[in-house]
């Protein structure tokens, strides 16, 4: 992951009519900023796949990415992740009534200065159009880059001053080894923030067990660094490490299992978004998965991460 870098966001908005967010606010706001970019893009559906358009078109290379000699399939990772809003009582969707603000985030990989722009547009645009149920509008007051990592905080646009400025290099490798050397090498708890979804063998994983969870983020890892920084197969680090995961254990598990779903427009049905939430303890020898481990805070892990699944803290 030598060349590889997140960028991570924090979007704070002001409702300007009640916001109502569903069970997962993650595909509502996913869905709206494709919605967004699609109609920035002003291109006919049967254009947006074509190798020589997405060759020219920033906005419709970043929804509809595709590459024929990629290792896992030609669909590769999107290059955002989304952060969704949280409510303050997990048990309820998000709801902001008028003139109440509140934050989400876009964690970026490879293009990031187009991509912060047009992702930035998208949420303005968004913002007049209205998410949620009812359409709730919104008002961008101030985006920052956060370094998850450290906590330190930079402001790129904030409206009530003439701040703004693009992002900085976002978090690099020698910064997650550095946090990653010190974190426990023998126990490590994480907590699963929004429904993680992991798929082991054709078969749904219920349990956030080890093995499957490393094995999905490994396979995450491989694909973004490839598609974002030029990086080659990871034969041999994935079996080592795989193989090395077995002997990891699921020390306490504290995580439930969710069940949502989200509408597709484009599919014309819903789509399965459960997984699981809550926290989990894992014990044995840790150390050669910490760097990994951190890696997916930033990046997620799972499926629908695009729409803001997979999203874990490393518990400190």
């Amino acid at each position: 992951m030598d060349a590889f870098s997140v960028t991570c966001l924090r979007y704070t908005v002001e409702a300007l009519t009640p916001v109502q967010f569903g069970s997962h606010a993650g595909a509502q706001l996913r869905g709206g900023l494709y919605h967004e970019l699609s109609a920035m893009a002003h291109t006919r559906h049967e254009e947006q796949h074509d190798p020589r358009h997405l060759a020219i078109c920033p906005v419709c290379r970043m929804m509809n990415r595709e590459n024929p000699g990629a290792a896992r399939g030609r669909t590769v990772p999107r290059p955002f992740g989304v952060l969704p809003p949280l409510a303050a009582d997990p048990q309820q969707p998000p709801r902001y009534a008028t003139g109440e603000q509140f934050t989400f985030g876009l964690n970026l990989y490879g293009e990031t200065d187009a991509n912060y722009q047009l992702l930035t547009l998208a949420v303005q645009r968004l913002g007049q159009t209205g998410v949620g149920f009812g359409r709730g509008q919104f008002l961008l007051h101030r985006i920052e880059q956060v370094q998850s990592l450290t906590g330190t905080v930079i402001t790129l646009l904030d409206t009530g001053t003439t701040t703004s400025r693009l992002p900085e290099s976002g978090v690099q490798p020698a910064a997650i080894r550095d946090y990653a050397e010190n974190l426990p090498a023998d126990h490590l708890t994480l907590r699963f923030v929004t429904p993680t979804r992991l798929i082991e063998r054709g078969k749904l994983v219920h349990t956030p067990e080890f093995a499957p969870l490393l094995a999905r983020l490994l396979e995450r890892l491989e694909a973004l660094e490839a598609e974002y920084a030029n990086g080659e197969r990871w034969v041999e680090r994935y079996q080592t490490l795989t193989h090395q995961a077995a002997s990891v254990e699921l020390h306490t598990d504290q995580t439930q299992w969710v069940e949502l779903r989200s509408g597709s427009r484009r599919q014309n049905r819903t789509l399965p978004l459960s997984g699981f939430v809550g926290e989990a303890t894992y014990t044995g020898d840790l150390a050669p998965f910490r760097e990994w481990l951190a890696w997916g805070s930033l990046v997620q892990v799972g499926k629908n991460v695009v729409k803001g699944c997979g999203w874990y803290k490393i518990v400190r």
